[in-house]
């Protein structure tokens, strides 16, 4: 049992390892990605812009990946599960398995 235990927390180690360079590589793509608007490019003053790729504030900012889930969810068949999800991050990455 204690090899089971070991195999599994190391599993949930590399998942979460996984998670975190996933996460990490979408910022890195979505910063390299990043186009200003012309409107935030011909204002006069430099703090719309600056707010704009400054995203969230830093004081209230958690870094740690969040997961939600979902168990007993009944589809009928042939049926559409809709999910609303809204992504105020960039650099957000959200999975479905």
């Amino acid at each position: 049992q204690e090899d089971e235990k070991e195999s599994t927390d190391d599993k949930e180690n590399a998942d979460a390892e996984a998670e975190v360079e996933a996460i990490a590589e979408a910022t890195k793509v979505a910063d390299e990605s990043y186009t200003p608007s012309q409107s935030l490019l011909q204002t006069s003053s430099p703090y719309p812009l600056i707010r704009s790729v400054d995203g969230i504030s830093l004081k209230t900012y958690n870094p740690t990946p969040s997961r939600f889930s979902a168990t007993d969810v009944s589809v009928p068949l042939r049926a559409k599960l809709e999910v609303p999800i809204h992504v105020t991050n960039s650099g957000s990455v959200v999975e479905y398995t």
